[in-house]
């Protein structure tokens, strides 16, 4: 593949590459959402425990 259209995937897939890992950097949204799920399991295993 050769011309515009190569030239736009390929800025495409770097614009995603990027995205990709600010998402996993500490604070990012990948973190994050891997923390609160963690923190939702302890909860709920805490609160189970109790019963």
């Amino acid at each position: 593949m050769s011309g515009l259209k190569s030239e736009v995937i390929r800025k495409n897939a770097l614009e995603l590459k990027a995205a990709a890992c600010e998402a996993l950097m500490n604070g990012g949204s990948s973190d994050n959402n891997i923390r609160m799920f963690v923190d939702e399991v302890v909860s709920f295993c805490s609160s189970a425990e109790h019963k």
